[in-house]
């Protein structure tokens, strides 16, 4: 009598169809294959029984796997939701992964961070532009999901928070080794920052001349001149503020909030930004006249001034802060 071996491999793909199959099927199919040969009973229930083996150690084998990949793809999401909650650098992830693996770790991150940032409320398109595209050493738009404490409350929405100089001032220094994380970022509409940026890389905003008809001209100026005519006040400006600060106290995990949304003052013909910069200015001109802020000198103001107090004064401009404060 004829003798057969037979070895079957499965791919990943392969795996995942006996999982969701059973190996039924692939054994009835071996089972014809050796019947056609001349495969006699004896050998048939030999190989079944061979083959039923191999079919549950390809079984355990794919769960195994599946088991593993999925508690890698957890660890990675909460090592990625780890880091964006702390505002750290998360690491890169090493290796190539499958887009299947890609995208649970995807939906366990959005699930970690939903716990501190509300539910999804939509999703947008991000990396649409080629030169952030190729920045990123990507071809295509990537999908991003919205959820409802990233948001600014209507008519604003979603907006883009980017790094800018010197919003920082002394703080770094004064609270050096106290702070874990500490950052500033300037608000603007989605898609300001790659558009300005882009003009800053082509030197609009260098201080080097530029001949025009054989006379010099700052590039920086010249800039400056050609953005007036288009940049006016004809719509209402609008400030949009929103610190953040998390911690422990009293051995208790707590994050605050301040938020606020402030419009021009219409009556007096003051803009939005006139009244959130002059303001203050003047009113830490007043607290030093009045003794308020005893210190004399250079000061910081993160010391010399009351918090307190000055947030009071200027609810009475009417620059108001809606204070948030959750306890975990």
């Amino acid at each position: 009598m004829p003798k057969y071996l037979s070895r079957t491999s499965y791919t990943a793909e392969g795996l995942k169809g006996l999982l969701k199959d059973g190996g039924t099927k692939r054994k009835q199919t071996m089972e014809r294959l050796a019947e056609s040969l001349g495969a006699g009973s004896n050998a048939m229930k030999t190989f079944a029984i061979r083959m039923t083996l191999t079919v549950l150690v390809a079984v355990a084998a794919c769960l195994f796997f599946s088991v593993i990949s999925n508690a890698i793809a957890d660890d990675k999401a909460t090592q990625f939701a780890d880091h964006f909650l702390k505002k750290t650098p998360a690491p890169d992830l090493v290796g190539g992964i499958t887009l299947e693996w890609a995208m649970k770790i995807q939906a366990d991150y959005v699930a970690l961070i939903s716990k501190e940032y509300g539910p999804p409320i939509g999703y947008k398109a991000g990396l649409t532009n080629v030169a952030v595209q190729e920045r990123f050493g990507v071809s295509h738009p990537l999908r991003g999901t919205l959820l409802e404490k990233m948001m600014f409350p209507p008519p604003f929405g979603e907006v883009e928070a980017f790094y800018t100089s010197g919003g920082t001032s002394t703080l770094p220094h004064t609270y050096h080794g106290r702070i874990q994380h500490l950052d500033y970022k300037t608000i603007r509409y989605p898609g300001h920052c790659i558009k300005f940026k882009a003009m800053i890389d082509l030197d609009f905003t260098s201080e080097m001349p530029i001949k025009i008809n054989g006379k010099n001209f700052s590039r920086r100026k010249l800039f400056e001149e050609l953005l007036q005519a288009p940049l006016t006040y004809q719509s209402e400006d609008v400030v949009l503020i929103r610190i953040t600060a998390q911690g422990q106290k009293n051995s208790q995990s707590i994050k605050i909030g301040y938020q606020a949304i402030e419009y021009p003052d219409k009556e007096n013909n003051l803009t939005a930004m006139m009244r959130t910069t002059a303001f203050p200015a003047a009113l830490t001109l007043e607290m030093l006249t009045d003794g308020r802020i005893a210190e004399h000198g250079v000061l910081r103001q993160e010391q010399a001034i009351p918090p307190d107090e000055y947030i009071k004064e200027l609810e009475k401009r009417n620059i108001k802060f809606d204070i948030s404060e959750e306890k975990k």
